[in-house]
């Protein structure tokens, strides 16, 4: 079994990752299961969701694009 990740709507303010796992039968690929997905903003909070549930490449991949600073305040409630 294998897992593709992909990076959909990157932007400096935002990016939704999409997981999905594959089997591979006769040299051809399968998806099974569902679909996990979820979307960030490049908050405190996100930034941390990011470290927390991304692998790299793909976390430094959102990271640099991102830059050193969030560019989204989230209010607490």
């Amino acid at each position: 079994m294998i897992e593709k990740i992909t990076l959909d709507m990157l932007t400096q303010d935002s990016v939704s990752v999409k997981k999905q796992q594959y089997v591979v039968q006769e040299g051809k690929e399968y998806a099974i299961g569902d679909i996990w997905r979820r979307a960030y903003v490049n908050s405190l909070q996100g930034r941390q969701q990011i470290q927390e549930e991304v692998t790299e490449p793909y976390k430094s991949v959102v990271l640099l694009m991102w830059g050193d600073n969030p560019t989204i305040v989230e209010e607490i409630n």
